[in-house]
């Protein structure tokens, strides 16, 4: 900001802390010069935060995000780790199409199934069209603490009174009266 340059540690900077806080006099390192500017930068930073395990989900998503809004594509985001699929990338990209209630929630991460769970449970409600009933099932799923198996069957519950309802209207459509069972 100021104009005048410096180091900025990118990769390594818990490492670099812990030596500090460890009282280490000094560290193997091999320095590397970023001259691609953010999205480079951003690279080299996911890279390493996104495979510690204690990321949360939210963190993974709006580094995601960034990524995609700065040019990149799923599958380069995927590639960029090895290991990761472009569903991955898709799984936590699907955070941002929950209504904005769910994601407090998601960004709070302090309940489960949001804490430990939270992109299972993301899969499940994002199936929910309904804002208003995604985000009761939200916010019944961290009452309760459900589990994400609990979280499906509870969307999976709903989706079937969906299709059930829908094909029984549909039906009264058709005749103009209700149908009779026999």
């Amino acid at each position: 900001k100021t104009g005048k340059e410096c180091w900025i540690n990118v990769v390594g900077r818990r490492r670099v802390a812990a030596a500090v806080k460890g009282e280490m006099p000094e560290i193997n390192a091999v320095p590397m010069i970023i001259t691609g500017g953010l999205v480079e930068y951003l690279e080299h930073a996911g890279k390493e935060n996104v495979q510690r395990e204690d990321m949360s989900a939210w963190d993974t998503y709006m580094y995601f995000e960034k990524l995609i809004k700065l040019g990149k594509k799923a599958t380069e985001i995927a590639a960029m780790f090895g290991d990761k699929t472009d569903g991955y990338v898709s799984h936590y990209r699907a955070i941002g199409k929950l209504d904005t209630r769910v994601q407090k929630l998601i960004r709070a991460g302090v309940d489960e199934p949001f804490k430990s769970h939270a992109i299972t449970t993301v899969r499940h409600l994002k199936r929910v069209t309904d804002m208003d009933v995604q985000t009761q099932m939200a916010l019944d799923a961290v009452a309760s603490e459900l589990a994400p198996k609990d979280v499906e069957t509870m969307v999976q519950n709903w989706l079937d009174k969906q299709t059930k309802a829908a094909g029984a209207e549909s039906e009264k459509t058709k005749s103009g009266r209700k149908p009779i069972k026999l």
